[in-house]
């Protein structure tokens, strides 16, 4: 909630019914070992990255079985510029080979983009997306 509190402002919080079903969302996922979370801890949580796993058909030259979508990859203001977000999003990458993960991707915000490309990740301009009209 604090990721899209900082990205969205307050105004998301004052429907219950949303923060009800993203707490579900999380809750189910987890559940099902669809979504793993790595979170970084001094006395309180002060980052968190989360990993959603998709399970995927084959694809030739390579053998991952899914894809990971990295989702709300977080840490407080405060705690910035330590190497938090790097550690948090090392240890999710490092879990490939564990989750038989092909592919990551994300959405990223402006701010985070340089952290993600010193990784490794690229824009993929074949990415289309449909919402449906209001």
């Amino acid at each position: 909630m604090a990721f899209l509190r900082a990205l969205r402002g307050d105004e998301f919080d004052r429907d219950p019914a949303f923060v009800e079903a993203t707490r579900t969302f999380i809750d189910d996922e987890t559940a099902a070992g669809r979504m793993h979370t790595w979170v970084a801890e001094t006395t309180t949580c002060v980052g968190v990255i989360s990993l959603l796993l998709w399970a995927r058909v084959p694809r030739p030259f390579d053998d991952g079985r899914r894809d990971g979508y990295i989702i709300n990859m977080y840490v407080e203001p405060g705690q910035r510029g330590r190497g938090l977000g790097r550690r948090l999003l090392d240890e999710c990458l490092a879990s490939r080979e564990e989750f038989g993960i092909g592919r990551f991707y994300l959405h990223a915000t402006d701010e985070g983009r340089p952290l993600y490309e010193s990784s490794g990740f690229r824009p993929n301009p074949a990415w289309l997306e449909w919402t449906p009209p209001p």
